[in-house]
């Protein structure tokens, strides 16, 4: 992990592309191609020889936005981005790092900081029923707007935890009558 030389990639990933691998891998199912994600991170992960990472999607930004590890019998499936996160969260985080971000030049002044703020808050705040109007200056997709798809890798994943438990878990014996 080190800083990412192309800087911050706050609010939305754009373009993130699966890999040939990442088309057909159960951390992804279900995404499109190519998608736009929820993102707030200034490091980049390098990538790791193919015997321990596979790298899942990536974009011009950052090479590696999702990937799986192995390491002995242990497998790590990550993500740059954050499916986790929603509108209100990345307007409290542009809050809370408002001033670091103008030093950095990441807005033009305040006034540009807050109205992002104020478009994050409003998405936020339409987003109620799962899905919210696409708003000026934010440029969100259809898989933005939509909660469970934006949370599309935490789904998958305890999907795929269930399946494996699943399998491991001895079959119960039926009992004679």
């Amino acid at each position: 992990v080190r800083p990412n030389p192309k800087g911050r990639e706050y609010g939305v990933a754009r373009e993130i592309t699966l890999t040939r691998e990442g088309r057909n891998h159960s951390l992804l199912r279900g995404r499109p191609l190519v998608f736009d994600a929820l993102s707030l991170h200034r490091d980049i992960v390098d990538p790791l020889p193919d015997s321990v990472m596979t790298v899942l999607a990536g974009n011009e930004c950052t090479p590696v936005q999702a990937a799986e590890l192995r390491l002995g019998d242990g497998v790590f499936w990550g993500v740059q981005y954050h499916p986790e996160y929603g509108f209100g969260d990345l307007a409290a985080a542009f809050r809370r790092y408002g001033a670091r971000l103008l030093e950095d030049g990441f807005f033009a002044g305040p006034a540009e900081l807050e109205s992002t703020i104020g478009s994050y808050e409003e998405a936020n705040q339409a987003g109620g029923g799962g899905v919210c109007p696409d708003l000026p200056g934010l440029g969100l997709g259809l898989g933005l707007l939509d909660a469970r798809q934006r949370a599309l890798e935490i789904h998958n994943w305890v999907d795929e935890v269930r399946r494996r438990a699943g399998a491991r878990r001895p079959q119960a014996r039926r009992r004679a009558p």
